[in-house]
């Protein structure tokens, strides 16, 4: 069984991603990654014994990507893939995998120093809002099953970023205390300078 008997969970995946970043789920012949990104994520997914929680979670990140970088195309959903899995299981597991036990759960197709730095890449255009809590990811699961699940044949919708993200909220909360405390400090009638 090429889907180790993680089919619906994989196809639904490699289904999301393509729709996103319109990628192919067969790399180009010049990409050392070969295999059919469902193959990929159902191996990936056997190899570490994941639930279904942390896959979502994944997809999560990789929707908040989007959201970030909402031209962004990819050749291959491969490397997005086990990144987003990778920094999932990080962050929501007691117990997480190395990034040289990733590599081999990546089949061995990308160096240890890829590795490290797709982890680095990804929490820096994530601008490190990786975490993800339960609702999120039980509703998220949710819409994604009704809209990609196995037998759905599109056409598929678009989330906004705020299905998966709160930060923009918390951003704008940040910059009016920020505006608040500068003025507050700023003001004539609030201001004592300081003895001299």
């Amino acid at each position: 069984d090429p889907y180790y008997g993680k089919r619906d969970i994989a196809e639904l995946s490699a289904k999301f991603i393509t729709h996103l970043f319109q990628c192919h789920p067969f790399p180009s012949r010049t990409h050392r990654q070969r295999t059919y990104l469902p193959f990929f994520i159902a191996y990936a997914v056997r190899c570490t014994e994941l639930t279904d929680e942390i896959v979502y979670a994944a997809l999560v990140l990789i929707q908040r990507i989007k959201g970030r970088f909402p031209t962004t195309k990819r050749s291959s959903g491969h490397k997005l893939f086990i990144g987003c899995l990778m920094l999932a299981s990080k962050f929501l597991c007691d117990e997480a995998y190395h990034n040289k036990a990733w590599r081999k759960i990546a089949r061995n197709v990308y160096a240890l120093t890829e590795i490290n730095q797709l982890e680095r890449d990804l929490c820096r255009y994530l601008e490190w809002d990786i975490t993800i809590d339960s609702a999120t990811i039980y509703n998220f699961a949710a819409l994604l099953n009704r809209d990609f699940a196995p037998d759905s044949k599109g056409p598929y919708p678009t989330y906004p970023i705020d299905t998966v993200a709160k930060r923009e909220a918390h951003i704008h909360v940040t910059t009016k205390a920020n505006q608040y405390i500068a003025k507050r400090y700023t003001d004539d009638e609030l201001y004592t300078p300081p003895p001299s």
